[in-house]
């Protein structure tokens, strides 16, 4: 035999003893069939030993689902599998031993393991199919890591907080309403402090866990009947206790520390609140915030994934069933399909997220961390929500309140002269208003400007003086600049707050102090203090943003990379304005613009400017976006 027809003889044997020794059977999609996982009971062998089934979900088995976090697949272990070793990720065995049952065989759903990792195809069709394997569940089981003494002083203070709840709304009579206001932007709290005494480093610790940072638990906790989370068998509590917990210290966070009131796990818990406890009203036609692919998107930007794909394919599922009047190729937008680059599943996913609601709050998501051009290939363009970007504070800015604002007047993007036109595959056209070209900026706001008192004196006096500088005519046409000469404006105060405090537009009191605290701080008199809520409103507006003049006298914040010429622009379905910069601005021909992010700009924030275009009958402008 020539070495040639031996290396191809060995590859088809190979291939065959592999598909022999492979313990996956196909599945047939049309019928919606999955596999299950049978545990044996502990007391059998002290090696995990298992047996796969396939089910139906029209009518299925009962069974569990599992929930837990992968963690680094290259750590490997070995299960038995219908009587033959089979490699698994060690994170998988370890959820296994967690909810093994002592004398009875366990029925459960694994990712890992009840889907073919290595087919592409069947792991797309299993994933377009996970919504409802975890609605037809009985149970979820949520594995969040082992027990340990930091646990088990959590669990005692999520106890202390339940208590809390129940005694401040008549044994939770009226906590759902209470907290459904403050989901929704309706109600603040800064006066109520938090009664009961928080274990700061327990609570830190245990929302550290890594289930909390993880996107597919968003799915699979809000669609479960029921999950219960496991720290080793033996530590077990209720996931709704648990985010009930997590989102009463989100209403309290003015009274908490600032470690746990900014903490990423602990706010990700809160957020599924709810989608976990207050399932109806999350679906409900009044809620004005009702599960829709933009709120998903934003959310899954603060996930972690270990497939960026998934930050779209991982949140579909938690969508309200597609009306059978939409266009096909809207609903071809979403569908799962790994094999789809990425730069396309995040194009049609805003694009989806646009016509959702006719909204552009999806564009708070943009992201500029690339500086390819619009003509080569790696480019993608800047309207896309780079929500496959995790969140980084040292780089990336809070989003400005969508719900605190209506800079276009609530003008949408329903009426015939503020349209949205997809004329290409990486085109956006938007209407909108030109607000001002920028003049001057001020330098970046860094993490860093933050952490240095000193730094942050001379940034807010570089700021001073960039106002100081400007035509005050002009200025005071937009706003109560007066006393900038002795130290900061009502004007400039608010304006380096982003209009707000905790999402509510702060009242005149407050501003005057707000006033005092940043000359305060500039005279290097005010103490660093991260705790203090009106250097936590500064930062939250501030960080990662540059302060920019008008030529027209107007003030705002605007985006890491905003500079001289760029323009602050009111585009019809955005709530905030955004700043736009000309690719070509010498050009005769009609422009194409980047889209650098959003920003906050004083005195147009209410849709006023949009009003005032109105009635002088002004023609909007028309912005192609690439």
């Amino acid at each position: 035999m020539s070495p040639k027809k031996l290396i191809i003889f060995t590859e088809i044997r190979s291939f065959i003893m592999m598909r022999h020794l492979s313990p996956y059977s196909p599945l047939d999609p049309l019928k919606k069939e999955i596999r299950l996982l049978e545990v044996l009971p502990e007391i059998s062998s002290t090696t995990l030993q298992t047996h796969l089934v396939h089910a139906f979900l029209v009518d299925p088995t009962p069974y569990e689902t599992i929930s837990y976090c992968w963690g680094d697949a290259s750590s490997r272990a070995t299960i038995l599998l219908d009587g033959s070793a089979f490699d698994v990720p060690a994170s998988s065995l370890a959820a296994l031993k967690c909810i093994r049952k002592m004398h009875e065989t366990r029925r459960v759903w694994i990712d890992a393991i009840c889907i073919n990792q290595d087919d592409v195809n069947e792991r797309g069709s299993q994933v377009a199919l996970m919504s409802r394997i975890y609605q037809c569940s009985q149970l979820n089981l949520i594995v969040l890591g082992n027990e340990d003494e930091s646990a088990r002083r959590a669990f005692a203070c999520v106890a202390d907080l339940l208590r809390e709840i129940r005694h401040e709304t008549d044994d939770f009579s009226t906590f759902h309403r209470m907290m459904r206001e403050f989901v929704w932007g309706m109600r603040s709290n800064i006066n109520q402090p938090i009664e009961c005494d928080l274990d700061e480093y327990a609570l830190c610790s245990f929302f550290a866990r890594p289930w909390f940072e993880r996107l597919w638990v968003i799915q699979e906790a809000a669609l479960a009947p029921v999950s219960i989370c496991f720290c080793g068998p033996n530590l077990t509590i209720d996931l709704v206790d648990l985010v009930r917990a997590a989102i009463w210290l989100c209403y309290k966070r003015h009274s908490i520390p600032r470690s746990l009131s900014d903490h990423d796990g602990m706010n990700n818990a809160a957020d599924l609140w709810s989608m976990v406890d207050d399932r109806d009203a999350h679906k409900a036609s009044e809620n004005p915030y009702e599960v829709n692919l933009a709120t998903l998107l934003l959310i899954s930007q603060y996930r972690l994934s270990s497939d960026p794909k998934d930050k779209v394919f991982a949140i579909v599922g938690l969508l309200p069933q597609i009306p059978q009047s939409a266009e096909e190729n809207e609903t071809a937008l979403l569908a799962t399909d790994y094999n789809k680059p990425l730069v396309q599943i995040l194009c049609d996913a805003t694009r989806y997220s646009i016509q959702e609601l006719n909204s552009l709050r999806i564009l708070q998501a943009v992201s500029q961390r690339s500086d390819a051009e619009p003509s080569s290939s790696d480019y993608v363009p800047s309207w896309v929500a780079r929500v496959d970007h995790p969140f980084d504070e040292k780089r990336d800015a809070e989003s400005i309140p969508f719900n605190t604002f209506q800079a276009d007047s609530q003008v949408g993007i329903n009426r015939e002269c503020a349209r949205v036109d997809f004329s290409g595959p990486k085109k956006l056209s938007v209407t909108g208003e030109l607000v001002s070209e920028v003049k001057q900026t001020s330098d970046l706001f860094t993490y860093e400007v933050f952490e240095n008192r000193v730094a942050l004196a001379r940034l807010l006096g570089s700021v001073l003086g960039i106002v100081r500088s400007g035509n005050q005519t002009e200025m005071g046409l937009w706003g109560d600049n007066q006393g900038i000469d002795d130290g900061f404006s009502p004007m400039l105060a608010t304006t380096l707050i982003a209009g707000n405090m905790a999402s509510r537009i702060p009242e005149d009191d407050e501003i005057r102090t707000l006033c005092e605290f940043l000359n305060a701080l500039v005279a290097g008199a005010e103490t660093h203090d991260p705790d203090n809520r009106l250097f936590y409103a500064l930062q939250s507006a501030c960080q990662n943003r540059r302060f920019f003049l008008g030529s027209n006298g107007v003030i705002g914040l605007g985006p890491r990379s905003t500079t001289a010429g760029d323009i602050a622009t009111i585009l019809y379905g955005g709530s905030v304005p955004f700043m736009l910069r000309d690719l070509d601005p010498m050009s005769d021909e009609d422009s194409t613009f980047r889209l650098l992010g959003e920003a906050y700009v004083y005195g147009v924030m209410d849709g006023s400017w949009v009003r005032l275009g109105e009635r002088l009958d002004h023609t909007p402008w028309i912005y192609t976006i690439v």
